[in-house]
């Protein structure tokens, strides 16, 4: 009895499933250059300050914006932080968490589509 393991669940699934599961963990890795690209546009910052390490204001708030847009592809926390530059999950957490609040104060649309 073969199993493989598939990255984005990292635990061994039946073969006749791996297909499946790797077409939708590539899907969201173009989704999630999607939602990076839109939000760095709709912000005015560049992908490399969103992944990098500055804490300006506005690029924090780019970053935030991008980690609730990922956490809606389902994807968990510490992947949503290495795609974000390799930050902990709980700053992934915080940033998911706080970015309702932080959008309605500044007059952003939550989601992205919304806009």
């Amino acid at each position: 009895h073969q199993q493989v393991v598939v990255p984005a669940v990292a635990t061994p699934v039946e073969p006749t499933i791996a297909p499946q599961l790797l077409d939708a963990y590539r899907a969201a890795g173009g989704r999630t250059n999607q939602i990076l690209s839109r939000v760095a546009r709709e912000r005015n910052v560049t992908v490399a300050l969103i992944k990098g390490e500055t804490r300006a204001r506005h690029v924090v708030t780019a970053r935030h914006q991008a980690a609730y847009e990922m956490s809606k592809l389902g994807l968990s926390l510490p992947k949503i932080g290495r795609l974000l530059g390799g930050r902990d999950h709980t700053t992934i957490l915080h940033a998911i968490r706080s970015w309702p609040a932080r959008a309605a104060k500044l007059g952003i649309p939550v989601d992205l589509e919304a806009a």
